[in-house]
């Protein structure tokens, strides 16, 4: 198997298929170089600076493949943090949950670390400083990723907390701490798609997000 034949192996199963040049190291002696490359094959898009996204399959070598911001915004967030330590927030989770119908060029995810907005080629993504253990969440599965969302009701709250497009800065706190509900989500798929089919949602097995307990948020007092 040819080097580029194997590189495209280990990232199509990888959890997230979100890639860093720093992440190809021990395969190439310049990372960013063969990334480039393949991004002019249509084979990853780049999605922001240090950044690069694995095209699906139907659209590998295709270079009109773009992700939605939500797709992208969770890749690139489990790329630095992890799977479990990640999840859509805001206007992202209202957009994943079908709440928003209207495509937005902004992003909300929750990382346990304090980050500025990044601009990706799809729109940008705003980073709230959140720990996942305090939030009520459910899984989703995208093309780049299979992750977390908020629910519903965690998602209308951080939202009452934060009017307007909920993504310049996060809600002070959040107003509870909930397990995760069982992963029975299915997120958005790319814009646009020839061939788009769903997938089943994650399971919680090696590698996968863990299986939580189903709760109820309160109603705000």
């Amino acid at each position: 198997m040819s080097p580029s034949l194997a590189i495209l192996e280990w990232l199509s199963q990888r959890p997230s298929r979100v890639v860093r040049p720093r992440d190809l190291r021990a395969v190439y002696s310049n990372p960013s170089a063969e990334l480039r490359r393949l991004a002019g094959q249509g084979v990853v898009l780049r999605l922001a600076h240090g950044y690069y996204a694995l095209a699906p399959l139907e659209w590998m070598g295709n270079r009109n493949w773009t992700p939605s911001i939500e797709v992208a915004a969770l890749g690139i967030a489990q790329a630095d943090h992890g799977r479990d330590a990640t999840a859509l927030m805001g206007i992202s989770a209202a957009r994943v949950l079908k709440a928003v119908p209207r495509d937005l060029s902004v992003g909300v995810v929750g990382v346990p670390v304090r980050r500025r907005p990044l601009r990706t080629v799809v729109g940008i993504v705003h980073f709230w400083h959140r720990s996942t253990e305090t939030l009520d969440l459910q899984a989703v599965r995208t093309e780049l990723a299979s992750g977390w969302t908020t629910t519903a009701c965690q998602t209308l709250l951080d939202l009452a907390d934060r009017p307007g497009d909920g993504a310049a800065s996060p809600p002070p706190q959040p107003r509870r701490r909930s397990g995760r509900s069982p992963p029975d989500a299915t997120g958005p798929t790319s814009r646009p798609s020839p061939n788009t089919s769903g997938g089943g949602p994650p399971t919680g097995g090696p590698g996968g997000p863990p299986k939580g307990s189903t709760s109820t948020c309160p109603r705000p007092g």
